[in-house]
């Protein structure tokens, strides 16, 4: 059976997973879920937090010979040369081919983003990544788009869209019985442009539905939390702070699916300005909405509307609902406020969908396949 020495980075991202050895949603999807799934053909390690202790100043290199061990090196896309170079110079040593993977657009990120510190033009970061990408032995990414950004860089590209796994989801759901409606956002820092597209129809809901809430989880600052709902204010001329909620999201995914269960949404909202960046991302907020029974609202962005190999994402009207305008997201919200029926039966359709053609092991043959070729 063949070995596979496979790296995740997110480990580093915060004091807590650094101390547990845990990860985050990037891990979960491109490292921790197929390699459960490629278990079955292959012998894989999978190394997080222990990476540390391999050495990153370059001083240390010669721990990076245990590589030799394996027949095949998989990595997280890296932002410390140290690390990327010991990787690849270990891996060019010993014979072994180096694949790296890479789910989000980092030659493209937006200005609301966090990250463009990192990655923005003249950022470290961005070269590096740009250098290990560049001189793998081949790229992985979850997204054609994201195939067409780095193509130019490096042609051993393969597209491996990000799935998930229903075993890993609580079987019940949060059932509220006080009268109020729950509507939903969960995502990382940099969603500040996407938020601003439903802030003025999202106002307006609130205005006139007193029963109605929305909870923010994860997305935001304080500080802007607070400019975001003075804006809503000013949308509706009516104070309706008490009807949004912010809160953080958990320090791992260990315990994020439990998370988002326990809240009881009734809809999830998924706006996305259509740019490089965005285009670049996947479909997993579609994706858990479904595992936890609620509809979504979504922009006729590229994750939620193309197939991915002939297979479906949102379909609208069926397994979801698409907006444009501010006009669209209120009716469609005013529609699933007023219409439990509509909100049952479009989460029932994206459950079963996402249950019969999005799970890892409906995927396997296609993971499979793109590891045997550098094994």
């Amino acid at each position: 059976m063949k070995r596979i020495a496979w790296f995740f980075t997110d480990w580093s991202v915060n004091a807590y997973r650094q101390e547990n050895d845990l990860y985050g949603g990037i891990a979960y999807y491109r490292v921790i879920k197929p390699a459960q799934i490629l278990r079955k053909w292959f012998d894989i390690e999978v190394i997080g937090a222990a990476f540390k202790k391999w050495g990153v100043d370059g001083l240390e290199h010669t721990k990076y010979a245990r590589l030799a061990e394996y027949d095949l090196i998989i990595s997280k896309h890296l932002t410390n040369a140290q690390m990327a170079s010991n990787i690849l110079a270990t891996g060019k040593h010993f014979g072994k081919k180096v694949i790296v993977d890479v789910d989000d657009n980092y030659f493209g990120v937006r200005e609301d983003n966090p990250a463009i510190k990192d990655y923005g033009k003249g950022k470290e970061g961005r070269y590096n990544v740009g250098a290990f990408l560049s001189l793998a032995d081949g790229v992985t990414v979850s997204t054609s788009p994201l195939k067409g950004v780095y193509k130019t860089i490096n042609p051993h590209i393969d597209v491996l869209p990000n799935c998930c796994d229903i075993n890993d989801w609580p079987n019940v759901r949060k059932m509220w019985d006080d009268g109020k409606i729950r509507i939903g956002f969960a995502g990382g820092l940099g969603h500040l442009d996407d938020l601003n597209i439903v802030l003025e129809p999202m106002s307006y809901i609130l205005a006139k539905y007193p029963n109605v809430t929305w909870e923010i989880i994860g997305a935001l600052w304080p500080q802007e939390a607070m400019e975001m709902v003075n804006k809503m204010n000013a949308f509706c001329k009516k104070n309706i702070a008490s009807q949004v909620k912010i809160s953080a999201g958990t320090m791992a995914w260990q315990g994020y699916p439990e998370l988002l269960t326990s809240f009881g949404w009734d809809i999830v909202l998924a706006p996305l300005v259509d740019g490089e960046f965005n285009r670049g991302k996947s479909h997993i907020r579609w994706l858990e909405s479904s595992m936890i029974h609620c509809p979504v609202v979504a922009s006729p962005a590229y994750p939620y509307k193309e197939k991915i190999f002939g297979v479906n994402t949102i379909e609208d009207g069926k397994t979801g609902l698409f907006a444009s305008t501010s006009e669209e997201w209120y009716r469609h919200l005013s529609n699933l406020v007023l219409s439990k029926t509509m909100r049952q039966e479009i989460a029932h359709n994206a459950y079963e969908y996402v249950k019969d053609n999005w799970q890892y092991v409906q995927w396997e043959d296609k993971w499979k396949k793109v590891i045997d070729k550098y094994t």
